[in-house]
């Protein structure tokens, strides 16, 4: 362990510094040698030294007893003892004097703080790396995400309590400094459960760096991410995000989100927000989804956009079903089925179509006239199996979704509060207690469904086989928007009060948690080849939930309907501004709208 003030030599002092060194080396010189005092301040100090035993350069840190406090010395003590892990300074030996002074000694951490580094940054007028202040912020999530797991908050966070070893500085960025970065100081720590002291010593920490809920005595873990969010802040701008004493900081945050550089690459402004949100119940509370959500950003798996050529559809369009060679072959709209490359109209024995789709095996359903109809040929030559009369004879809105076995999924009549699903021949219908809202539905695989609805109190439902209720869980806004990120996580965008925000719903435990919105699921489709394609609302295209080396730009606001994937290139369709785009990698589309 290190830190940034005044380093003093040992040999020689006098006064108050010379009696302090000389209790320390009463109670340790047998071990160790000081070789120099690094930094003091109130009722602490630490000191440079070397083991006799071992020659290894260590931290000992000086903890003296507070009247009418808690002892430091023990919450450090304690909260270091449970942690073993390399984004934190290790504990290699103690001793309290009877007089209750504590003496913790750590490992030493040669390369200064990273207040150290930024003051040395600026006068050089060099400045950090987007790839190094960001290999510092994931690493200061790892040591927050042991600790968290341990049950403690660190409640200090900020860049005097970041240390590194010499070699980190030296060396170029990389995904993982391996032990390079160490979160330190602990003596403010105190177990999550706990409450944050009350009285005088309710504002104990950096006001700078501390969440809203600090300034009204609460503590929590998504206290410690607040704290790393104005760190990450400071790294990335050069600056605070709010500035001043506690009653500016207060009135700074109270008016919202600073500002953040548009130059910053994806998802950091995104993440920064979520760090930064004042309101608890929205703000990003776990540092392995921080660190999870940074690491899987276009950035940082290389990828790079697919030029795509976009093109209007004609009104009352619903989308494309591919022809050969990856090229659309047919148009789907309202009116019946036409041939995209002549419009010529396809026979089809239905008049007005509500949804369509194309399952993963190539069977194409259709929902027209208040029934579902089923068709075997992908070149739709050889005619339409008529499977199921639907149950209302009005439609308000219908879904189909792909359930992964030739099995369509169907919302309808909303304002008649009821859901029915088809799954191969068997119809089951349930309650949405919708109340005029709008409903989304979406398959988990198997037999499972999701459907979401209500405004009043919005929820989702999960059922099971012929519409067997297996779970619930209430919502914080309207559903907008939903996707399956696979079959144990839900991907929503709600509206909650004025603003759109993504979450992401853990179906196992009920778990609700912010998340980009840049990387949330936009759909979930297939490929001919039978493999699973999620499109992320950055682009950015997974082939089985991994990453394809290419991506295709979206508006934040485009509504993606559909993404096909055959003989290596992409179709997809896409909402934007009321009017539907068709979007294919194939150079040879013709760019002129179909009429």
């Amino acid at each position: 362990m290190t830190s940034t003030t005044t380093k003093d030599q040992a040999p020689g002092q006098g006064g108050a510094d010379a009696i302090a060194l000389q209790r320390v080396s009463a109670h340790l010189g047998d071990r160790y040698e000081i070789v120099e005092r690094l930094s003091e301040s109130l009722n602490q100090a630490v000191y440079r030294a070397v083991s006799r035993e071992t020659g290894e350069s260590v931290a000992i840190k000086r903890i003296s007893p507070v009247e009418g406090r808690t002892s430091q010395f023990s919450r450090e003590l304690h909260t270091l003892l449970r942690l073993d892990n390399d984004a934190i300074v290790r504990l290699l030996d103690l001793e309290q004097a009877p007089d209750g002074t504590g003496y913790l000694i750590l490992e030493h951490c040669a390369g200064g703080s990273l207040r150290d580094a930024m003051r040395g940054a600026r006068q050089s007028g060099q400045g950090w790396s987007t790839e190094r202040a960001v290999e510092v912020i994931l690493d200061v999530a790892r040591g927050l995400e042991a600790l968290h797991r341990a049950g403690h908050v660190h409640a200090d966070i900020k860049p005097e309590n970041v240390l590194f070893s010499r070699e980190f500085l030296a060396g170029p960025p990389h995904r993982s400094s391996e032990g390079g970065v160490k979160l330190a100081d602990f003596g403010l720590a105190r177990a999550s459960a706990m409450r944050a002291a009350s009285g005088p010593n309710a504002l104990s920490g950096t006001p700078a760096y501390m969440a809203p809920e600090r300034f009204r005595g609460e503590l929590n873990c998504a206290s410690d991410l607040y704290s790393l969010g104005v760190l990450a802040y400071e790294l990335l701008h050069g600056s605070l995000p709010f500035e001043g004493g506690a009653a500016e900081v207060v009135r700074a945050q109270r008016l919202g989100l600073p500002a953040f550089d548009a130059a910053l690459p994806a998802p950091w402004p995104e993440l920064l927000g979520l760090l930064l949100e004042p309101d608890e119940q929205w703000r990003l509370d776990d540092a392995q989804r921080l660190i999870s959500l940074a690491e899987a950003c276009p950035v940082s798996i290389g990828v790079a956009p697919m030029p795509v050529v976009w093109k209007p559809l004609p009104p009352a369009s619903l989308g494309v079903l591919p022809g050969k060679d990856g090229e659309p072959g047919f148009v789907v709209g309202r009116g019946g089925i036409t041939r995209y490359s002549d419009g010529a109209a396809v026979p089809v024995p239905f008049r007005q179509v509500d949804a369509f789709l194309e399952s993963r095996s190539g069977v194409v359903w259709v929902a027209a006239d208040n029934a579902l109809y089923r068709s075997l040929d992908p070149g739709l030559a050889r005619g339409w199996e008529r499977i199921v009369e639907l149950m209302e004879p009005t439609l308000s809105l219908t879904e189909i979704t792909d359930a992964g076995r030739d099995s369509a999924l169907l919302v309808l009549d909303v304002r008649r509060a009821t859901a029915h699903a088809e799954c191969g021949a068997q119809l089951w219908s349930v309650g949405i207690e919708s109340h005029g809202a709008m409903a989304r539905i979406v398959a988990l695989g198997g037999d499972r469904l999701a459907i979401a609805s209500g405004s009043l109190e919005p929820s989702i439902r999960i059922f099971e086989g012929a519409g067997k209720r297996v779970a619930e869980f209430q919502l914080p806004g309207i559903v907008w928007h939903m996707a399956a990120a696979d079959t144990t996580t839900l991907h929503l965008d709600v509206v909650a009060g004025d603003r759109m925000r993504s979450l992401a719903l853990a179906l196992g435990s009920g778990r609700i948690s912010p998340m980009p919105r840049s990387q949330s699921v936009a759909l979930r489709a297939h490929s001919r080849a039978g493999r699973s394609l999620t499109v992320l609302r950055s682009g950015v295209l997974l082939e089985d939930d991994r990453p394809t080396p290419t991506h295709f730009a979206l508006d934040p606001d485009d509504r993606v309907l559909q993404a096909l994937q055959t003989s290596g290139s992409l179709l997809a369709c896409v909402e934007r501004e009321g009017t539907l785009l068709l979007g294919t990698s194939k150079p040879t589309l013709d760019p002129n709208p179909i009429v």
